[in-house]
């Protein structure tokens, strides 16, 4: 009976150990946050958009971006690539579409969650714009700029996926 409860103290005690030493494990990945990158992402945009910065660009503009930057993931005309199709998606809110983009694109090569260049307020305009003119709701030469852009709304909410 000792014997036994013994080996089931030293068994509650190695599992313990292990448990508690998984604890402080360093898998030495990554890298911490700086306080300019936690910034950057401490941010809410409402619909008014607000917090956006100062900018402009239009679809001609973003369509070469596109084409230069993007088509390869998102395929030719935002559809068939290997990244989310950018027709028929967009959310109620198109200034959150222009969210989307400034935080997240380009998608990096350096290391998960990092990117190798960041979009300026122009060229994410002009990205936006873009999409907005392949889902139909902006011509080619609209100026989209921070006074604008939230006044932009999805025509049809079953448009939404």
């Amino acid at each position: 009976m000792r014997v036994r409860l013994a080996a089931f103290t030293l068994l509650v005690l190695f599992g313990w150990h292990l448990s508690a030493s998984g604890q402080g494990l360093q898998y030495e990945i990554g890298r911490s946050a700086t306080q300019e990158e936690i910034s950057d992402w401490d941010k809410t945009l409402d619909p008014a958009g607000k917090e956006i910065p100062e900018g402009k660009g239009t679809a001609v503009q973003g369509k070469i971006m596109y084409q230069e930057s993007c088509e390869s993931c998102h395929g030719e005309n935002g559809i068939n690539g290997s990244a989310p199709e950018l027709t028929g998606y967009l959310r109620i809110y198109p200034i959150h579409t222009w969210d989307k983009i400034y935080r997240t694109m380009p998608l990096g090569t350096s290391g998960a969650g990092e990117r190798d260049i960041k979009l300026s307020p122009d060229e994410t305009y002009s990205l936006t714009a873009y999409i907005l003119y392949l889902n139909g709701m902006a011509a080619e030469n609209d100026i989209l700029h921070k006074q604008n852009l939230p006044a932009v709304r999805i025509p049809d909410p079953d448009f939404i996926r």
